[in-house]
Formats: C-alpha cells, sequence, structure tokens
C-alpha cells in the first residue's frame, strides 16, 4: 500500500474581511494529538486522586512553553536562514518549528506546574508521559500531510510518495530518482514506536 500524502498541506483555507484565515494539517494533527492526550492524563490524574482541572491548566502551559521551545530549537538550528532578517524569527506563518524544543518545553511546564501546585513531580509526570507519547504518536502523522520525515528510497510496499519540491538534494533529482520513486516513511515508523511505548507504560 503506498502511502500518497495530498498535495495540499492546508485542511482550511480561506480570506475574511481581506484576511487569510489557513489552517494547516500539521497544526491541526498536533492540537488533536494533544487533547487526546489531555484526555487520557485526566482519567490517570482521577485513577491517582488528582482533579482532571489540573491536567487541562497544565496543557496550556504546555503549548505555550512547547511552541516556544519548538520554534527557539529549530532557529537555533537553522540560524543562517534567519540572520539576514532576525525579525522573520517571529513569523511563525512561514513554517519552521521542531518537535525536540517542543517535547523540552512541555517538560519545562510540567516543572513549572508541579512546583506552583506543589504537586508531586514524579507522580506527575507518570500521570502524563503516556498521554506525551500519545501525542507524538499522533503528531507524527502531521510529517505525512507536509511530505517531510522520510528516509531513503525503498521497495517496501508501503513506501511513501514524495512531490519533488519537498525532496531534499539529492532526491530533488528528477534523472535518478524520478517521481515514482518511494521513500521510506520514517514518520510512520516513529509513530508505531510511540503506540508501542504507550503500551508499555500502561501495562
Amino acid at each position: 500500500m503506498v502511502l500518497y500524502p495530498p498535495d495540499d498541506p492546508f485542511l482550511i483555507s480561506f480570506t475574511l474581511f481581506g484576511l487569510p484565515i489557513v489552517v494547516r494539517w500539521y497544526g491541526a494533527i498536533i492540537m488533536t494529538g494533544a487533547l487526546i492526550a489531555a484526555l487520557l492524563a485526566s482519567r490517570r490524574a482521577v485513577a491517582r486522586g488528582y482533579h482532571p482541572d489540573h491536567v487541562w491548566n497544565q496543557l496550556m502551559l504546555g503549548l505555550v512553553l512547547g511552541i516556544a521551545g519548538a520554534r527557539i530549537y529549530y532557529v537555533a538550528f537553522e540560524w543562517e536562514r534567519f540572520a539576514p532578517n532576525p525579525w522573520s524569527v517571529f513569523n511563525l506563518t512561514t513554517g519552521g518549528i521542531a518537535i525536540h524544543g517542543a517535547i523540552i518545553g512541555a517538560l519545562l511546564s510540567t516543572v513549572i506546574y508541579t512546583r506552583y501546585t506543589r504537586l508531586p513531580y514524579w507522580d506527575w509526570l507518570d500521570v502524563c508521559v503516556p498521554g506525551f507519547l500519545l501525542a507524538q504518536s499522533i503528531g507524527r502523522w502531521g510529517n505525512f500531510f507536509n511530505q517531510e520525515a522520510y528516509g531513503r528510497p525503498t521497495d517496501l510496499p508501503f513506501g511513501l510518495r514524495i512531490d519533488p519540491e519537498y525532496r531534499v538534494p539529492p532526491y530533488n533529482d528528477l534523472t535518478t530518482y524520478p517521481i515514482t520513486t518511494l521513500f521510506h516513511p520514517t514518520f510512520l515508523y516513529e509513530s508505531v514506536w510511540n503506540l508501542v511505548g504507550v503500551g508499555i507504560l500502561l501495562w
């Protein structure tokens, strides 16, 4: 089964009062993952005797620090792209976030929130971590819609098709790697491994 990402990375795109309103598949999937993770954490929190509001309160903080961390991490490793115009760092509409920074931001939100509320850190982390992994598993499908996070060419039946404009060198050379070339869906591998991790943690 060949994986074919859609050509359009936008879930919603229209103009309202002259202003462009867009919702990317990537962002929608990330938010879906965060909400499902929070629902799982809420159930685990209640089972441990905590009020579920703690999960939703931390989610707000985690989203802010997660987005900030994702952007800072990306900019730090791609500074040459932003150096000519440093103000472009704040323009998120052009893309440029890294999941590693988001994870750091989410973990930092846990440290801050548990200190502020005096919740036991390690016990609360045990409540939240399965949700973190579940959100990561769901979020990886945003890479599918963005046509990114793919590996080398493959002959496997579940290879991923990548349009030429989304390929990195040398795979953008259609003479050597024609449009029919399929690539390892590394996003899918990580998604599955994260689900396995969730199962192990909940077992």
